[in-house]
């Protein structure tokens, strides 16, 4: 099967910034993921009573975004290989090679001594009834801790937003037995806010704006110079989207 990306952006009030966003995920991708099939859409919220018990909009945009992934994973054939992303991403090398790996779920981890040991924003399945279990109960798990922030409040400073420490949970428990897992390291396949600086052309696939990076793109936040390269690195890949969409 043709595998597809999954990607959602949040809105209202944020249309502006994650449509750019989006933009250059798209273009990225299909650069370099050029046979595979792109579903992106902008989160769309049910609840409109879902909040934060710690006031994050995150938490509740995450929320959104993890029940669509749920969905998506839930209508997909046996087999489908699917990969879920946030959107706020680029693809800067191909991703093919991630297909030869043995594996029900891939996700990426970061190493020993790392603020969080994973990022939540880029996972790789192949779908089949376990990994359907995997991702209702990583949905059921992120309801809970927002609806219970007692709970959440144990695990938040060791996993982060709801939406990760849920997901760690999941894996650190071993909650769903019946699935294939593998770590996937992050400066290769997730280049988040603790890799930046480690950022490789010749290695990297996935850069991850968020944070800094995303505040020093959108919020005017001076960019601390070791990872300033992947401000201008995205600025020139919005640039050539903008150019591809007016050549289109």
């Amino acid at each position: 099967m043709t595998p597809r990306i999954v990607a959602r952006y949040f809105g209202p009030g944020l249309e502006s910034r994650w449509l750019r966003l989006a933009r250059v995920l798209a273009y990225t991708a299909s650069r370099h993921c050029a046979t595979w099939t792109l579903d992106l859409a902008s989160v769309r919220p049910r609840e409109a009573n879902l909040s934060s018990p710690f006031g994050q909009d995150g938490h509740v945009w995450n929320t959104h975004k993890l029940d669509e992934w749920c969905e998506t994973v839930e209508a997909a054939p046996d087999g489908e290989p699917l990969a879920l992303l946030d959107a706020d991403l680029a693809i800067v090398r191909p991703l093919d090679e991630v297909w030869d790996r043995s594996f029900d779920i891939a996700y990426t981890v970061k190493p020993k001594g790392s603020r969080f040991p994973l990022n939540g924003g880029v996972l790789f399945l192949r779908v089949s009834p376990g990994v359907r279990r995997f991702m209702q109960a990583w949905r059921d798990l992120n309801r809970f801790y927002l609806e219970h922030p007692q709970e959440f409040e144990v695990w938040r400073h060791e996993y982060g937003g709801v939406n990760q420490t849920a997901l760690g949970i999941i894996l650190r428990e071993g909650r769903v037995p019946d699935v294939q897992i593998e770590r996937l390291p992050c400066v290769e396949w997730n280049c988040e806010d603790e890799h930046w600086a480690r950022f490789d052309a010749a290695r990297t696939r996935i850069v991850h704006f968020k944070g800094n990076l995303h505040k020093a793109l959108f919020m005017r936040c001076r960019p601390e110079p070791e990872w300033r390269h992947l401000m201008y690195l995205w600025r020139g890949l919005e640039a050539e989207a903008m150019r591809a969409e007016v050549l289109a």
